[in-house]
This record gives structure tokens, C-alpha cells and sequence, in this order.
């Protein structure tokens, strides 16, 4: 049977400890006003998207994201375990410091378990196992918002698509900003990346481009 699911990915805004250089992890903290700004940018971007389904961490910060995004839509976003962010442990919400080099060590590998937190593997299985439920219980056309992280879409990119993503996957290296999007794509049992995390200005740009080749006639 045919199924095409479309993803769109987006991070939450700014917060106050993202300003302030804190591993933020499963730690809340609020938007700051430009965050606000960027998910507003976001919900103007995503507003003619006729979203069947929507998820999202459950964590404040994409709770309200996932609100904001969804004003103009009649449908509310699910909280799901699978979306939380990277669990930094005992370091969860600690000031990045350059001269710890334990801390940079940590950084470098995603190695947190032994404090409590997350690896790579761990992240590596929550999100194969979220894509696997969600492929299956949607329908074909569906069109599904995901409302997560930063840390999060690093190691999606990792765990999903490290073979056709240029670059670098390190941690100093934001890969989607503030209120940004990604478009993932489920068709006939693979997932493709359609189109890389952006802004949202960017991102409407391109979708009113494409929209007209992104969808199973």
C-alpha cells in the first residue's frame, strides 16, 4: 500500500538559556520575546499547512511553541516522550565552559549516561522508534507537525539521514535556529529529508515554490 506522510520540524524559540550559552536539555526555560518572535515568524510561515496531526516535546518551551504555532489551526499538539530533548544529566542546564575539558569531552561524543543523561545510542533509538509508530499509525497525506530541539534535530540528522547531510553533525554547530523548519518526508516505507532546517522566512519562501511537486497527486 501507497503512504506518503509529510513532516514539518520545528524548534522552539529562543529561551533565556539559550542567551546564556546553558546546556539546556530536559531543563525549562522560558522564551525570551525575539524567541516569541521567531515562533510567530514560524506560525505566519506554516498557516496554510492543513495539519491532520501534531506532536510535541513536553517541555514548556514547546508546549508553548506548539500553541503558538497552532492558534489558527483546529487542532492541538500531543505530547510525546519521544520528542523530549538530549538529557544532560547532572550537567543538565550547566553554563558551557571551554576549560572543562570533561565537559568538552562530553560535548564532543554525546556521552551522558554515566551521569545520569543521554548518548547518541539512546537518542539514536527514541528517535528510530518515534518515526517507526508515527509512519505506521499515520495515513497516507497526512501532514504532521513536530515541535522539539536544537540537540534533537542534530541527532535526528545523525540517526536518520548522516549519509546525505554535508558538513559537520558536532554539538557547537546549530543546525536549526530559533523557530526554524525542517520538512521530512515518508513515502512507501523511506524517509527522505526534503528540505534541511532553515528560517521561516526562508522556508515559505521555498515551500510556495515547491508545494506543487511535494505532494502524491
Amino acid at each position: 500500500m501507497q503512504k506518503q506522510v509529510t513532516y514539518f520540524y520545528v524548534r522552539h524559540g529562543e529561551t533565556i538559556f539559550n542567551l546564556q550559552d546553558r546546556m539546556q536539555g530536559i531543563t525549562d526555560s522560558i522564551m525570551t520575546e525575539y524567541g516569541r518572535a521567531q515562533v510567530r515568524a514560524a506560525s505566519i510561515a506554516l498557516e496554510d499547512i492543513p495539519f491532520t496531526k501534531a506532536y510535541t516535546s513536553p517541555l514548556l518551551r514547546t508546549i508553548n511553541t506548539s500553541n503558538i504555532l497552532l492558534q489558527e489551526h483546529d487542532i492541538s499538539a500531543t505530547p510525546i516522550d519521544d520528542l523530549k530533548e538530549f538529557n544532560y544529566g547532572l550537567l543538565d542546564g550547566a553554563l558551557k565552559d571551554p576549560n572543562d575539558l570533561d565537559m568538552v569531552r562530553r560535548l564532543r561524543n554525546d556521552v551522558f549516561e554515566d551521569i545520569g543523561g543521554d548518548s547518541r545510542a539512546s537518542m539514536d533509538r527514541r528517535i528510530r522508534r518515534l518515526f517507526e509508530k508515527l509512519n505506521e499509525e499515520c495515513e497516507d497525506q497526512d501532514k504532521v507537525l513536530l515541535v522539539s530541539h536544537g540537540a534533537y534535530y542534530r541527532h535526528l540528522l545523525r540517526a536518520l539521514f548522516a549519509n546525505v547531510i554535508p558538513g559537520t553533525l558536532d554539538d557547537d554547530a546549530e543546525l536549526i535556529p530559533g523557530g526554524g523548519v525542517a520538512l521530512i518526508q515518508f513515502n512507501d516505507g523511506g524517509l527522505d529529508l526534503i528540505r534541511p532546517a532553515s528560517d521561516a522566512i526562508s522556508f515559505k519562501a521555498w515551500y510556495m515554490e515547491h508545494v506543487d511537486e511535494l505532494y502524491r497527486k
